[in-house]
């Protein structure tokens, strides 16, 4: 009886420092999935499912997307705003070659606000390893 009661206010506790945004979801999500499964790559080298797509494609992809947010941030910065949607003219001006850079495997990019990161289409493909996903866990 003890126990429970004791897993209940741990539970209790998980949910409201969620919900009052003590955790944030989009980086714990990325942490549990990454301890949850550590030991998947020792089971691949035995011949188990590897990630779907090519890596160096995925990895390009959130190079890019780290590049977009680098430069919608910076226009934020420009305009002393920390919330809100950046002009897309404004965020291809600081960008290295000045304009939307391509997805290595044809996904399409949104700059989306300054509250969220930058997507690809594909972002994740459905599988457990984060190595072969388009988007980026944080910034």
């Amino acid at each position: 009886m003890k126990q429970k009661i004791i897993l209940g206010v741990v539970v209790l506790a998980v949910v409201v420092a969620f919900a009052t945004g003590i955790f944030n979801w989009d980086k714990t999500y990325g942490w549990v999935r990454n301890i949850f499964y550590q030991g998947k790559h020792e089971v691949q080298t035995f011949g188990a499912s590897k990630p779907i797509g090519n890596l160096d494609h995925a990895n390009g992809c959130r190079l890019n997307l780290q590049a977009i947010e680098s430069s919608k941030r910076a226009v934020g910065q420009r305009h002393d705003q920390a919330f809100g949607v950046v002009p897309l003219a404004e965020v291809l001006e600081f960008l290295p070659s000045k304009k939307m850079p391509v997805c290595p495997d044809g996904g399409q990019y949104s700059i989306g606000d300054l509250e969220h990161v930058a997507r690809c289409s594909i972002a994740n493909n459905g599988t457990v390893d984060i190595k072969d996903d388009h988007s980026l866990q944080s910034f």
